[in-house]
């Protein structure tokens, strides 16, 4: 919960008992001096975590027609692991989409996959990760020959 602290005497069965009573969450809320967020940590403490799983699955930010914000869209089922390197991190992985017209279309990758997939998009090629390589070989042969301070 936030940084705030719950009276000592407001308790999920004190707001459940209220709750069977007929009293609305915002009822509630007034009666126990609480917000009404706290009002339904308490009465569904999972309610969260469920919450954030189904807009992971089922929601994505973007452009979609000139609108940029959250969008309900139907992605593929969330597997085990990165679609592109295979690494086991199902909790982590993330949507990647292509098409701003069509968020549906897209992979589930690990956030490293998702760096280089965006990359990609923005126009990195073969000769930028070329270019990259050589430097660093580059980098790393001078600082062989320089002795360390």
């Amino acid at each position: 919960m936030s940084g705030r602290t719950i009276p000592a005497d407001v308790t999920s069965e004190r707001a459940s008992s209220l709750c069977k009573q007929g009293k609305t969450r915002v009822t509630i809320a007034l009666e126990l001096g609480i917000s009404r967020r706290t009002v339904s940590r308490l009465l569904d403490p999972e309610g969260t975590k469920r919450r954030k799983e189904w807009r992971r699955i089922n929601v994505i930010h973007t452009t979609l027609n000139g609108k940029n914000g959250w969008h309900r869209v139907k992605k593929r089922p969330l597997p085990d692991s990165c679609e592109l390197c295979n690494k086991i991190s199902s909790p982590k992985l993330q949507w990647h989409h292509w098409d701003d017209n069509h968020p549906e279309l897209g992979i589930w990758v690990c956030s490293s996959c998702h760096y280089f997939t965006e990359g990609l998009e923005a126009g990195l090629t073969m000769v930028h990760v070329e270019k990259y390589l050589k430097l660093k070989s580059d980098i790393n042969q001078v600082s062989e020959r320089v002795p360390n301070r």
